[in-house]
């Protein structure tokens, strides 16, 4: 680091009568002092902090328990390759399409999305090589709470309704879970903060009071 260049090129100097000597030293003491003046002269005012930013306050308010989403189950519809339902927020409304579908190399994909945005929501393009094969689905099990599919021979996807929970399985071994802790939050497409369309369609502000 600077400092352990200083402190040894200190001794190394002292007692030596050649004035030169000394440059290194110098030069990396007014570097330093540059640095920390930098540093120092930072206007904080020119920066947000979490408490006025709506996004940060929204996210950190998000605790551990009961996840607000929830599986509409009358919209459940099943083919031969996927699951696909409405989810709903219930601190705020808004809706989520969820597709669960089964991939050829015998794993489960997952996607949620807003139901009626605002706008289009941008999807990154050529994220993958090549669009993932489907493969058949089946469902073991269904009732009131949850559904169980089956994809290949040993894995499966336990969807819970109230609130969302996926859990994913290679025989019985737990391999990864969806908001297993309630804290789930997905931010949906609103409009600006006292924007004409937002008056017009009576929107709170950014939702600042939403969980």
């Amino acid at each position: 680091s600077l400092l352990q260049e200083i402190s040894t090129l200190v001794p190394h100097c002292v007692g030596k009568s050649s004035p030169c000597s000394l440059l290194p030293v110098m030069h990396s003491l007014l570097l330093l002092l540059s640095l920390l003046c930098s540093v120092s002269s930072v206007d904080r005012s020119k920066f947000k902090s979490c408490d006025q930013s709506g996004f940060c306050k929204r996210c950190r308010a998000v605790q551990p328990g009961e996840s607000g989403y929830q599986v509409e189950v009358d919209t459940i519809s099943i083919t031969s390759t996927k699951l696909e339902a409405l989810l709903v927020n219930n601190n705020n409304g808004v809706k989520f399409r969820l597709d669960l579908g089964g991939q050829s190399d015998n794993t489960f994909r997952l996607k949620i999305n807003e139901a009626y945005p605002l706008k289009p929501r941008f999807e990154v393009p050529l994220v993958l090589v090549t669009q993932p094969e489907p493969a058949e689905i089946s469902v073991i099990s269904r009732d009131e709470k949850t559904i169980v599919l089956g994809l290949g021979e040993t894995s499966k996807a336990v969807l819970t309704f109230k609130p969302l929970r996926i859990d994913f399985f290679s025989g019985d071994n737990l391999v990864l879970s969806t908001n297993a802790r309630g804290m789930m939050k997905f931010e949906h497409l609103r409009y600006k903060k006292g924007s004409a369309e937002a008056v017009e369609g009576g929107e709170k502000v950014l939702g600042e009071d939403e969980e």
